[in-house]
């Protein structure tokens, strides 16, 4: 069984542009320090010419962990904020066979020329991990999903995509283009990109652009050390939960003192 499928045309290609338009918009709104500080917003991984910025988004999550509400509206419009991503974030849940008050990251990766390697990792709510010089993540516990949906916006890179690294010691990369979907096993396989080359075609210098999202809550596994065992979504809120209040304030408030400031 193949531990990943990839879905040609997932986003018709007369959205992308308002798809990318939109994540720039919500990048602008919620990409600030109080979102930060809770932890809603996740602090941006930046390298020379790669940078992410993510956030936990929902749609009906009534829980006590803090979500930014993809279904918001303009108060004196009556219109929805970010209808292109509302549209995504229901069509990525049922796709993933995800319950709609599921509580998601929506991650988004911004590569330009010349971006160095992501290594090899898995994806999850890191809850301790260590980083080296290289950025290669020794993750100690992790609440990680059963799988990872990642949809490609711009790829104009020479062949490059999402490296996997299947249980079974094989690796493919899988080249999707714009408008495709990825969607792998994140409990059997690891991932990572390579270092990316291509002719930039955009204004915006982008090479690639990709969104990934993931649950933090359903359908989901707990992982510390080598042990990896599949959890209830209650069981993941629990968790969760209790790391928000027992170890996040301090690893955040160990991110400002490192840093002085936290990169805004």
């Amino acid at each position: 069984m193949s531990s990943y499928c990839l879905i040609k045309n997932f986003v018709p290609q007369n959205k992308i542009e308002n798809i990318i338009k939109e994540t720039f918009a919500f990048k602008q709104a919620y990409y600030n320090e109080e979102n930060l500080a809770r932890h809603t917003t996740y602090l941006s991984d930046v390298h020379p010419n790669r940078q992410s910025h993510a956030y936990a988004t929902s749609l009906t999550y009534s829980g006590k962990l803090p979500a930014i509400s993809i279904i918001e509206r303009n108060l004196l419009t009556g219109k929805y904020n970010f209808p292109e991503l509302l549209e995504l974030q229901h069509k990525i849940t049922v796709t993933l066979n995800l319950p709609f008050n599921v509580r998601t990251l929506f991650n988004v990766q911004e590569y330009y020329s010349g971006s160095e390697v992501v290594p090899k990792h898995c994806d999850g709510e890191l809850l301790e991990f260590e980083a080296d010089a290289t950025g290669k993540l020794d993750i100690k516990r992790s609440v990680r999903p059963d799988q990872v949906a990642v949809l490609t916006l711009v790829n104009d890179t020479d062949g490059g995509g999402t490296r996997l690294y299947n249980a079974d010691g094989t690796e493919q990369v899988v080249v999707a283009q714009a408008g495709d979907l990825l969607i792998f096993d994140n409990i059997a396989c690891f991932h990572g990109v390579d270092r990316l080359s291509g002719t930039v075609k955009r204004d915006d210098g982008l090479l690639r652009l990709i969104i990934g999202w993931r649950s933090l809550n359903a359908s989901t596994h707990y992982m510390k050390g080598d042990g990896i065992t599949p959890i209830t979504y209650e069981e993941a809120e629990v968790i969760i939960g209790n790391w928000y209040v027992n170890e996040w304030p301090e690893q955040w408030a160990k991110i400002v003192a490192s840093q002085k400031k936290a990169a805004f």
